[in-house]
């Protein structure tokens, strides 16, 4: 089973604990393997650990198989750079490479490590002004100077 999940403030968002508790119901004790594929907007993929961890302990809770993941960060600028960059190129390559271990594990049956993996050599000042960029973008398309999104209330 692969889940395939957003990171929600640090850990599972609640449509996933809810079908975690329904496989409680219905499937504890047989054998499963379970990958994770987890994506976050944030630019540093080491806080999907959260993620993970609560993963593996109800793996554990279960008898499941908790047979590793990808973490992705900065889901949003992927998205965007794969329109413009190939996907095995800079600067999703360690994404790709990621993406492609996780795909042999699953195909070959297999545990892997836990893989965290983002933009590779994109400034963090520069994901960070990009995103910044959208809520000026979103006040201007709603008839708002961008200048009034830091107006004290």
């Amino acid at each position: 089973i692969v889940f395939c999940t957003p990171l929600y403030v640090d850990g599972l968002p609640s449509q996933l604990i809810r079908l975690l508790e329904t496989f409680e119901k219905q499937y504890k004790g047989t054998a499963k393997r379970i990958y994770v594929l987890a994506n976050m907007g944030l630019y540093e993929s080491g806080q999907l650990v959260n993620l993970f961890d609560a993963v593996k302990t109800w793996c554990g809770k279960m008898g499941f198989d908790y047979c590793g993941g990808i973490g992705v960060s900065a889901g949003e600028l992927i998205g965007v750079l794969m329109q413009h960059f190939p996907f095995r190129g800079w600067p999703m390559n360690r994404i790709s490479k990621g993406m492609d271990a996780l795909a042999q594990a699953i195909d070959g049956t297999e545990k892997i490590g836990d893989i965290y993996s983002g933009p590779v050599l994109f400034p963090r000042s520069l994901y960070i002004a990009i995103a910044n960029r959208g809520w000026a973008k979103g006040a201007r398309e709603n008839g708002l100077d961008p200048k009034e999104l830091f107006r004290r209330l």
